[in-house]
């Protein structure tokens, strides 16, 4: 759940500052170099929390698995 907020957060001061950087580049600023580690950063979120959900859902599986094993080995 924190983590949730933490990339939600991320993800809407990335906007936010894709926004500014784009007044800016109007206004003839070029993009700072930083503007990657960022990207960087929000994406690595975005895998991490799918490999995390995956792994749950894995595990989720497994344990149903076993239980409906346990169970069908207690019925006979």
């Amino acid at each position: 759940m924190l983590r949730r907020q933490r990339l939600r957060r991320l993800l809407l001061a990335h906007l936010i500052r894709e926004g500014h950087e784009e007044e800016d580049e109007e206004a003839g600023e070029e993009e700072g170099e930083d503007g990657g580690d960022d990207d960087r950063r929000i994406l690595r979120l975005l895998i991490g929390s799918r490999l995390l959900r995956r792994r749950r859902m894995r595990r989720a599986l497994l344990a149903h698995l076993v239980k409906e094993k346990r169970h069908l080995a207690e019925a006979a």
